[in-house]
């Protein structure tokens, strides 16, 4: 150790940001790892290097799906509407160059939707009638006439929605109404219609009891959806003024889909929203390169078991460190090909691309990490970063803690032998120390002889 001491401490490398010429190829790239059917997959990226006027290509399960002709700045936007869920496998065409990824397509989780209607609707009637094919549980709440209500209850068990009370409200996430109907209702029924909302968590669709501040969902291909505002526990959703009972009628059911799982699960109660797991990041999926996944929610055992080529793993997810916030787990992939994260509803499949596919963009992550590096002060790295949870074998250290502790032992016999002394009387070599002894003081253990 204290040759190690002694030894001069070694001088600090100079940082430099080396210039590095753009590979050629698709040098920057944005793919959703997971999607809810009837939404549009958009794959978002930028190619360098190449000829003006390249064409590229996205090809999907049913064969070319997109393609563009590239501008000069290299930037594309391709696009897709998955007509099944499933694990589903796409690849951009570039030139020769092949680059694969995979989406998870997850059916809709269905929220349960009490309809709610001053009068006979062809909106909410479409509604309806889409929900309880797809398994939704759907039930409405009809006037017809002056003191006349027709129910209906389709996939549910509750056994009347006559009255909107808080035991029949508990049994739904989302009111579906409109702000004449929500208006003329009871006010014991409009009370308690609110209360759900604030105190329990309810979804409310159409009408909006209160002044809270609203903010627009984001459209879907351009298409508006409404607004949504936070009611205590629950959310608001104001839709835009639209019919999209024309997409049902045109054959487009994929857009009505999409249109409608957006509203209601913007509207729907927190454990509708949450609970699946996703991918933080929109990179491509390559073996030992890090994943970046995150769930609202977590299961009793509170892991995440990773199935895959490669084996199984366990991931301990971070806790949550605030009430909006979501437990985080960072997840390497040792093999190519689809794999499984966690189970059941919440499971999330994730696809691995082959080692050495995406060159382009590995080459240009490693440039824009050096210079991250660089602008942070850190050396460059000499290779891969080693893999939390993983560590890299450290082989010299455990030597230098083998030898640091033989060489302590060594000096400790050697203090030990050198400071004894003599007895004149007996001529025998004691030490100068008390030495500790299992032998009972009655019967004390003989000296050695010198």
């Amino acid at each position: 150790l204290a040759l190690l001491a002694a030894r001069p401490a070694a001088a600090p490398r100079a940082i430099r940001a080396a210039a590095a010429s753009a590979p050629a190829g698709v040098t920057d790239i944005r793919l959703p790892a997971a999607l809810t059917l009837g939404d549009t997959l958009r794959v978002q990226g930028t190619v360098t290097g190449l000829a003006r006027g390249a064409w590229l290509r996205l090809d999907g399960p049913g064969g070319a799906a997109d393609s563009l002709r590239l501008p000069d700045d290299g930037a594309f936007t391709l696009r897709d509407v998955p007509r099944a869920a499933g694990g589903l496998r796409y690849a951009l065409r570039l030139g020769t160059d092949t680059l694969p990824f995979g989406v998870h397509v997850r059916d809709p989780v269905l929220p349960r939707v009490l309809v709610v209607e001053g009068a006979p609707d062809f909106t909410t009637q479409a509604l309806r009638a889409w929900l309880a094919r797809r398994g939704g549980a759907v039930a409405a709440r009809t006037v017809v006439s002056r003191g006349k209500v027709r129910e209906s209850v389709v996939n549910s068990a509750v056994p009347s929605v006559r009255a909107l009370e808080a035991r029949t409200l508990d049994a739904f996430d989302v009111v579906v109404t409109d702000s004449a109907t929500f208006a003329a209702l009871p006010a014991a029924e409009r009370t308690a219609l609110e209360r759900a909302v604030r105190d329990r968590g309810l979804g409310l669709v159409g009408a909006a009891p209160g002044d809270a501040p609203r903010q627009p969902l984001p459209p879907l291909d351009s298409v508006p959806v409404g607004t949504v505002a936070t009611l205590g526990a629950g959310r608001v959703v104001l839709p835009a003024d639209i019919d999209p009972g024309t997409w049902l009628r045109a054959g487009e059911e994929a857009r009505y889909a999409a249109w409608w799982s957006t509203v209601l699960r913007a509207a729907a109660r927190p454990a509708v929203r949450s609970g699946r797991w996703q991918a933080r990041d929109a990179a491509p999926r390559l073996p030992d390169l890090p994943v970046a996944l995150a769930a609202d929610s977590l299961d009793a055992a509170g892991v995440a078991l990773v199935r895959g080529p490669g084996g199984s793993d366990t991931l301990v997810p971070s806790a949550r460190r605030a009430e909006d916030d979501a437990h985080q787990a960072t997840w390497w992939p040792r093999a190519a090909g689809w794999h499984e994260v966690g189970e059941g509803d919440r499971m999330l499949r994730v696809w691995v691309a082959p080692a050495g596919t995406w060159a382009a963009w590995a080459a240009a992550e490693r440039t824009r990490d050096a210079a991250r590096r660089a602008l942070a002060g850190l050396p460059p790295r000499d290779g891969p970063a080693p893999r939390p949870g993983r560590p890299a074998t450290r082989w010299w250290a455990w030597l230098l803690v083998l030898g640091g502790a033989g060489y302590l032992w060594a000096t400790t016999r050697s203090s030990a032998s050198a400071e004894s002394i003599i007895d004149s009387s007996t001529g025998v070599m004691s030490p100068m120390w008390p030495t500790r002894t299992t032998a009972s003081a009655s019967s004390p253990s003989p000296p050695v002889s010198v």
